[in-house]
């Protein structure tokens, strides 16, 4: 009996921690609050991202396609947040719904990752937080091309 308490309570320690610090991650998120990058899609089409966080979702917008939408939070683990998200302007420049994914780097920056289906990724960029003066739009795309894996360029990928 003394070894089925011990084993709940360290199972009980571990999930509310867990969801202590997945929460951590969300309010570290809402707190900056404002991000921007540039997305490179799959079939090689490039395009800026700015994104106004809340603790709950957000909304985004991808000026040079044109589009805005709103973010749903899912889910949230230790180190990755999932949002729903539904394009509501531009649709016909934007798919009109997906899956974003954000995950912390150093520097406070963000992974994103986007997907239509869940089988297989789309999209992906480096998010910066708004703070004083922008990068050029270049810089930005370097940044996302240099920084994150394109495997999913790859017509094998699958997750």
């Amino acid at each position: 009996m003394r070894y089925l308490l011990v084993i709940f309570s360290v199972m009980t320690f571990t999930m509310t921690t867990g969801f202590a610090l997945a929460g951590d991650l969300g309010k570290q998120v809402s707190a900056q609050g404002r991000y921007y990058g540039v997305g490179w899609q799959k079939n090689a089409s490039h395009w800026s991202i700015e994104l106004l966080l809340t603790e709950f979702g957000g909304q985004i917008a991808y000026p040079s396609l044109d589009c805005t939408g709103n973010w749903s939070l899912i889910d949230a683990t230790l180190d990755k947040l999932q949002y729903f998200e539904k394009i509501v302007e531009g649709t016909e420049n934007c798919i009109e719904l997906g899956t974003a994914y954000l995950e912390p780097l150093p520097d406070g920056r963000l992974l994103y990752t986007w997907r239509e289906h869940a089988a297989a990724v789309d999209a992906r960029a480096i998010l910066v937080p708004v703070k004083g003066d922008r990068l050029p739009y270049i810089d930005l795309l370097l940044l996302t091309l240099n920084g994150v894996e394109m495997d999913f360029l790859y017509p094998e990928y699958l997750e």
